[in-house]
């Protein structure tokens, strides 16, 4: 039942900064809106920042970790990138009105998760060069998709996937 009440809550928490903005999105606001008692909110999260980032984890954890041993790599970046430009007002909002959780390293832990995986099972040792590399690229992929948010006219989000696509297709060659 937790899960499904962390779910209801960040539901809540997701609407109210896509129609307020993060700065004006209260805990009492948030647990009005999910219709449960505002002290259940500190049950499991210690404020709207680590709500946050339970939000962007569990979702980038849900459309990349979990995914790995059922889709081609290819199609979860494509699900990733379309995921995230569904939820393009959230993520903005988040992005320009808050600095306590890097989301650019958040997404580019789950690209490293994933590429590490891709190239080959525990090959890598985790402080090696090549491990290295993978998360600088990630963090480059992930600041790409942040950029993205942040401009006046942003990028379709298919132009950025075919991007990412491309670096990982090389990055997984050159270290396979």
């Amino acid at each position: 039942m937790s899960y499904i009440l962390k779910k209801k809550i960040a539901d809540s928490f997701q609407g109210l900064v896509e129609d307020k903005g993060f700065k004006r999105v209260s805990i009492t606001l948030i647990m009005k809106r999910a219709e449960v008692r505002r002290p259940t909110f500190y049950d499991y999260f210690k404020d709207k920042y680590d709500l946050l980032e339970w939000v962007v984890n569990d979702s980038l954890e849900e459309l990349i970790d979990n995914n790995i041993e059922y889709l081609p790599w290819e199609d979860i970046i494509k699900l990733t990138f379309f995921d995230l430009s569904a939820n393009w007002r959230f993520y903005t909002k988040c992005i320009r009105e808050q600095n306590e959780f890097d989301m650019t390293n958040a997404m580019a832990e789950h690209l490293s998760y994933l590429t590490v995986q891709l190239i080959v099972k525990n090959k890598f040792q985790p402080d090696s060069p090549e491990v290295a590399l993978i998360h600088v690229m990630s963090l480059g992929i992930s600041q790409l998709l942040t950029h993205n948010f942040l401009i006046n006219h942003p990028d379709d989000y298919e132009l950025l996937t075919d991007k990412a696509i491309k670096a990982l297709d090389l990055t997984i060659a050159k270290l396979s």
